[in-house]
Order: C-alpha cells, then structure tokens, then sequence
C-alpha cells in the first residue's frame, strides 16, 4: 500500500480509501491506485515538510535518551556487564515505543535509514522522500548527541562512553567481520518486524478501522524486537541496527572506530529485509484465497 495513505491518517485523514480489500475487478482495482497516487500527491505537496521535521524530531529524541542513558551507565562505578545491557535495552525499547507512538503517524517514524532504504526498495518512499528523510535522520542525531554534551560536558570523553558511541569488542578471530554479520542479521530481523507490523503494503486504512490489524500494538512489537536484539548483540557490537545512531554520537565525540560496520551493515540488513518481506508478503494471501 502506498505510505500516503498512512502518513495521512494524522492529518485530520486526508487521504481515505473506502475500497474493500478484496477487489475482483482489474479496472477498479486500477482506479483505486490512481486515487491513492492522486490523493498521495496532494498530501505530499502541503505537508511534506512535517515529514522530515517528524524525522528530524523523532531522532533527535531517541537519539538524546538512549545516549544519555549510555554515558550515565559508563559514569557508574562498579557497573557490571549485565547492568549495563539491561540499561541500554531498556532505553532503547522504551524510546522506541514513544516516539513511534508520537511521531508514528506523521512520517512513519523510521528514524533509521536502514527502514528508509527498506522502505524505498519496496516503493512506499521515492527516491526524493528518501534523500529527505536519511537527512533528516542523520542531523537529528547529531543534534541529539550534541544536547548530551550539554547536559555533561564530560560525555565526549572515553571513560564518560564518548556520548555513547559504538564500539566493536576485539573478542576472537575477525572480530570485524563478525560484527558485520552480526549487525546484518539484527537489523534484518528489525526491518522484518517493522514491515510486518507497520510497514506491511497489504493493511489498508479499513483494517485499521475494522480492527483486522493492531496499529495500537505496533510499537510495542518493535521496542521489544530491538531491546532483545540488544540483549543478544551488545557484549559484540553494541547492537547498533542504525547507522544514524552510530553516526551522531561519532560526529560529536570525533570517534570513528567501526565506522563502516555501523554504516553499511545495518544497511545490508534493511536492504534484504526489504527484499525477503517481498518473498514473503508479495501477494496477498487473501486475494489468493477467494481467487
């Protein structure tokens, strides 16, 4: 389904779709997407700036919580190992679950590239719109970043965390390679999540209002996927799944180590995700079934 149609649900529903789900007419089934594509457009042409500012915003508040949270946890003494996974799972999933609760219904959300590009592969952003958003993503991170700074001027330091910038534990052979692997293999398991249950191009505004699906729970489903990914890959690669995350805490500390295993993997992962819901989710299975 095209992401007009949701993205203009908090927008007093500008875009409506009144056509049943299951449509055995080619031609009205035609009709529906030139109204989609029509509506979308119009949609886009006023409000396309409240998209990026909603990126924007919403990575920027991630961004700021679970760094924060991760300076505090290295400024501890005594820390365990253990607490401060538990720290930075709990951040993290609890930040997700809000700003998607808050922002969810402007842009999406994303606050990741990694969904951008997925989300682009799969045709329910074009080219533009993704360009806007990852830019969007990536200054709401250094802002983020950088209002950590200010509330601990210290948190750029090493033994304050660097403001929470990522790092690759040196543990074994080919640490590297491994938490490239690691970091694909997360983020595709997030991107799947995200398309099943907020990207998913079969759920149109009627289920929504049937109650044939649970936007309501969406959040929640994906602030759990990333605090236990978290929980898994922390002791290896910090469990970054988004490069914007990676990338605002390494701007503002000067920190770089790792850099292309935060960009370019969880990129990798989105990009398959993207390619597997496809695989997946291709045809909807109730138009198969009544067929």
């Amino acid at each position: 389904m095209d992401r007009g149609v949701v993205l203009g649900r908090s927008l007093g529903h500008v875009i409506d779709d009144t056509t049943p789900l299951i449509n055995h007419s080619g031609a009205e089934t035609v009709a529906r997407e030139d109204k989609r594509s029509v509506q979308r457009q119009r949609f886009l042409g006023r409000y396309r700036w409240r998209l990026y500012l909603s990126e924007f915003m919403a990575t920027a508040m991630f961004i700021f919580l679970i760094c924060l949270t991760a300076v505090a946890g290295a400024s501890m003494p005594n820390s365990s190992g253990a607490s401060v996974a538990i720290y930075a799972a709990l951040s993290n999933g609890l930040a997700v679950i809000f700003v998607v609760y808050a922002l969810g219904p402007v842009s999406g959300a994303h606050f990741n590239p990694a969904v951008t590009l997925a989300a682009l592969i799969d045709k329910q952003l074009s080219i533009k719109e993704a360009i806007g958003y990852v830019v969007a993503q990536v200054l709401g991170a250094t802002v983020g970043a950088a209002c950590v700074v200010v509330v601990n001027p210290d948190a750029a330091l090493p033994e304050h965390g660097r403001v929470g910038a990522l790092i690759i534990h040196e543990v074994g052979s080919h640490p590297y390679f491994r938490a490239f692997f690691l970091e694909t293999f997360l983020t595709f398991i997030l991107v799947f999540v995200v398309f099943c249950v907020v990207l998913n191009p079969h759920v149109t505004v009627e289920d929504v209002h049937e109650s044939k699906v649970a936007p309501l729970f969406a959040p929640i489903a994906v602030g759990f996927t990333v605090a236990c990914n978290i929980f898994a890959g922390i002791s290896f690669s910090g469990a970054c799944m988004n490069p914007a995350r990676a990338l605002g805490p390494m701007i503002v500390a000067n920190y770089w180590t790792g850099w292309p295993v935060f960009l370019f993997a969880p990129l990798l992962g989105g990009a398959l995700a993207a390619v597997f819901q496809k695989v997946m989710f291709g045809r909807d299975p109730l138009l198969q079934y009544e067929e």
